[in-house]
């Protein structure tokens, strides 16, 4: 293990015969799958740092990407997604490859330089790079590749590709896009139809992208009954699936209500709950269905706590980062759990939810009419300051800002926008007075009043 971060031992693997140097860099990948949780091994982060190594040096020595860097990339795809060493025009390369074997019409498609990798493999790694919101648009591109496996690929090919539209559903612009393939989504909720006698991983998957979709309604369970007790919601990866059970008992016992991911369907658990507790963990971070249980928590303003399970995962950016931050965080992963608990509960207590209890809606009306204020489309889904700077000038050309403004402002995000709207509220003269200072007569007051009604009108139905 210690020889696979060594930079002479990577000099030495790049040396080996492509099939030698995909097997090297794959173990790697499958010791950081089964490493979670366990000290000595290597974790998913260090395997990363590896391989983020390797493609590093492969990338000095050789103008063009070649077969190795590529195998490198790819891996790095499932361990990743959302970080790269370098530039986007590998990551896009990398994507056109794979598009290429994907494509029903390429004769070649079931060899990728010389080595036969299952095409569910080529999915699941474009599903990874879908977790970057830049790389969204670029594979939305090729969706009539991807429909083709929806439509006649086999079970595990249908699988993946539904979960990577479901990544592509979080982007609110390609939602409007999808819901236009009319087509499309009669197929989608045929195929629904179909599998939900089943009860598979295919309807699971095909019921996420129609609720994200806002095609089917929302969920109910005549089971959910409360009473006066705090309700809470756990969602968590089937790896802590033994965790969330400790976690279950121990506040039942003090007379909590629990709900869990795999008794929720539709995000009925984050709708009725008092509070939202997050096991969190690479492998949470690759999983769509919880990706959609905690940004929809953060959208309709549920009390989120997130309780880290995995000592050596780190996020500085992505979607991990951009929901649970400044949330109350804990870590599970200690030896004395017991005590990380009793923290929880006391902190819990602490937020005053006795007064907030949620009463059994039994009329259909007056439940509809409730879930209805609520919309679940994946443009509500996304928070405003996870956009990219594309997002932010697309929104400026729709909304119509002065030009002046726009080209002051610069190329900004969603980050930098939401920082703006801040200083806004705080400090509404010294707003004013930039914009006036920075565009002079290139601005009239009515394009002052439009800024601030925009902004106003965006961030405030985003709380």
């Amino acid at each position: 293990m210690n020889m696979l971060g060594d930079k002479e031992f990577i000099q030495r693997m790049i040396q080996c015969p492509v099939d030698i140097c995909y097997n090297i860099v794959e173990f790697v990948y499958l010791v950081s799958r089964n490493s979670h949780n366990e000290k000595g091994i290597w974790s998913e982060i260090q395997a990363y740092d590896t391989l983020q190594r390797l493609a590093k040096f492969l990338l000095k020595t050789n103008d063009k990407m070649d077969n190795k860097v590529f195998l490198c990339y790819w891996v790095m795809c499932f361990i990743r997604g959302e970080t790269w060493p370098d530039s986007d025009k590998i990551v896009r390369t990398t994507m056109d490859i794979l598009f290429q074997q994907l494509d029903p019409d390429n004769m070649n498609e079931n060899f990728l330089f010389g080595l036969k990798i299952p095409k569910k493999n080529l999915l699941n790694c474009l599903r990874r790079l879908a977790l970057n919101g830049e790389f969204k648009r670029a594979i939305y591109k090729k969706f009539k590749i991807i429909k083709s496996y929806i439509y006649d690929g086999d079970d595990k090919e249908k699988f993946y590709s539904l979960r990577l539209l479901i990544q592509l559903c979080f982007d609110p612009d390609l939602v409007e896009h999808i819901l236009q393939e009319r087509d499309f989504c009669d197929f989608l909720k045929n195929f629904y139809e179909i599998e939900l006698s089943k009860n598979s991983k295919l309807f699971h998957s095909a019921e996420s992208v129609l609720w994200l979709l806002n095609l089917i309604k929302d969920s109910d369970d005549p089971s959910f009954e409360p009473g006066y007790r705090t309700v809470v919601m756990i969602s968590f990866d089937k790896c802590d699936e033994n965790l969330c059970l400790k976690l279950r008992k121990k506040l039942e016992s003090v007379d909590f209500y629990v709900i869990t991911s795999q008794n929720s369907v539709r995000c009925f658990g984050v709708q009725n709950c008092h509070v939202f507790l997050a096991l969190i963990n690479e492998k949470y971070r690759l999983n769509e269905y919880c990706q959609i249980e905690a940004r929809y928590a953060e959208h309709i303003g549920k009390k989120i706590i997130r309780l880290n399970t995995q000592e050596s995962f780190v996020e500085d950016d992505g979607w991990i980062s951009s929901v649970f931050n400044q949330k109350f965080s804990l870590n599970l992963f200690g030896s004395d759990l017991d005590k990380s608990i009793k923290v929880l509960l006391n902190h819990m207590k602490s937020l005053s939810l006795m007064d907030e209890k949620i009463s059994r809606i039994k009329d259909s009306k007056e439940s509809d009419k409730t879930k209805s204020s609520v919309s679940r489309r994946a443009s509500d889904v996304l928070p405003t300051y996870t956009w990219s700077s594309d997002q932010v000038s697309e929104w400026f050309e729709k909304k119509t800002i002065n030009k002046s403004i726009v080209a002051n402002l610069g190329k900004i995000d969603g980050k930098i926008l939401a920082e703006i709207y801040k200083i806004k509220c705080e400090s509404v003269d010294f707003f004013y007075q930039r914009l006036l200072a920075e565009n002079g007569d290139n601005i009239k007051l009515s394009d002052i009043a439009l800024f601030k009604n925009c902004l106003d009108e965006l961030f405030e139905s985003s709380n």
